[in-house]
């Protein structure tokens, strides 16, 4: 449409995108709203990490060892804890 010789199919064309575009992104981002939802709403007591469609990842391409997730952890907490 952006290459027809009439104008007025040009500049209608652009418009279309334009719109498309936004409600194209708006949709997506209400998407991704429920699925970040479901995955905290969903998620254990402990740490944990979610995907992009709110699955929970585990461990599955998770960088360190055991001993280095632990020694993590435990750092965090003793950073985080308020007494």
């Amino acid at each position: 449409m952006s290459s027809s010789d009439s104008l007025m199919i040009r500049e209608a064309s652009y418009v279309v995108m334009g719109l498309g575009y936004v409600f194209g992104i708006s949709s997506s981002i209400q998407g991704s709203r429920e699925y970040m939802l479901h995955g905290l709403l969903s998620a254990t007591r402990d740490a944990f990490r979610v995907g992009q469609r709110g699955e929970d990842l585990g461990t599955k391409k998770s960088l360190g060892s055991e001993e280095a997730r632990k020694q993590l952890w435990e750092h965090t907490v003793k950073v985080v804890d308020v007494e």
